[in-house]
């Protein structure tokens, strides 16, 4: 499952629970708090993923041009 904190050096990161805590004492540091509820977009936009297990749950996929072999990206706005 995964978790979402704030580690006590103001870093917001998410990822599984090992992942967190392995996370935090590379960074020489300690979870804060864990968060019960966070909007994805919250997530997606100010939280670092710290797992390597998975791949980003909160990532946002965009459609593939298979004939160019890159991103279909167009400009909306």
């Amino acid at each position: 499952m995964i978790e979402i904190a704030q580690l006590q050096d103001g870093q917001l990161v998410y990822g599984l629970y090992e992942e967190i805590e392995k996370y935090a004492d590379k960074e020489d540091t300690c979870v804060e708090h864990y968060f019960d509820h966070v909007a994805p977009f919250v997530v997606q936009k100010n939280f670092k993923y710290v797992g390597s297990s998975m791949s980003d749950p909160y990532s946002v996929s965009v459609p593939w041009n298979y004939e160019k072999g890159v991103a279909d990206v167009t400009e909306k706005w």
